[in-house]
């Protein structure tokens, strides 16, 4: 009997262990930047690249089950923030069964706010705008046209590792790319700055995977409205 129980155990903790290398749990927390109060918000989360599964949710907090190779965009609104608009990919996580995404929610689009791009991705080591990118871009140029007198300046961040002058033509060549897809939206140049900042600010100091890809990246400032 003791032995037919031990088998069983090891069986349910066998079949568990596939489970979890076969999906994970993305749990998004989302609250406000400036007092870091939750916020309830409306998540819309879509299976790339046909949208075959779709998920609306409205909390603070919202669990998101990736299995194997899928990829979501997610979409965060909630009323008076800004919106964001992010991608969840499985192989990210190199094999975690749980991740927590923080979401800091803006409130408006007054001069000083940010926009953190988070799903504009870049082939590697270059400034080429990979397509997964377009969802994002073109919900900028669509804030742009609803807010014609709004100016903005495009930051660009890169890891820090590697030659920190390269690091900082990367970041000014991913900036330009960035203008210019907005540009070939018809959204005014005169409206665009650009800054490139290389590694110089991560927003981790962390020397791990996800930390170097949390500090690639490019923001959007709000200069005037």
């Amino acid at each position: 009997m003791k032995t037919l129980l031990a088998f069983t155990i090891l069986l349910i903790s066998s079949s568990v262990s596939a489970i979890s290398l076969d999906s994970l749990i993305v749990e998004c927390k989302i609250f406000d930047r400036q007092t870091k109060e939750p916020v309830v918000a409306k998540v819309r989360y879509e299976s790339m690249p046909y949208g075959s599964k779709l998920g609306l949710r409205n909390d603070s907090t919202v669990d998101i089950r990736v299995d194997y190779d899928e990829k979501y965009t997610v979409r965060v609104q909630a009323s008076g923030y800004q919106t964001q608009v992010f991608e969840i990919d499985f192989h990210k996580y190199a094999g975690a069964e749980h991740i927590i995404e923080e979401i800091a929610l803006a409130r408006g689009l007054e001069p000083g706010a940010k926009i953190v791009l988070r799903s504009l991705i870049f082939a590697a080591s270059s400034a080429v705008i990979t397509t997964e990118s377009y969802n994002e871009l073109d919900s900028l140029v669509g804030i742009l046209n609803a807010n014609p007198a709004m100016v903005i300046a495009l930051e660009g961040h890169t890891d820090n590792v590697g030659d920190p002058k390269g690091n900082m033509k990367l970041s000014k060549e991913r900036v330009e790319a960035t203008r210019d897809y907005l540009v070939e939206k018809r959204i005014d140049k005169n409206r665009i700055t650009i800054e490139a900042y290389g590694g110089t600010r991560p927003l981790s100091t962390d020397n791990t995977p996800q930390a170097h890809r949390e500090n690639r990246r490019v923001e959007v400032r709000i200069v005037s409205n």
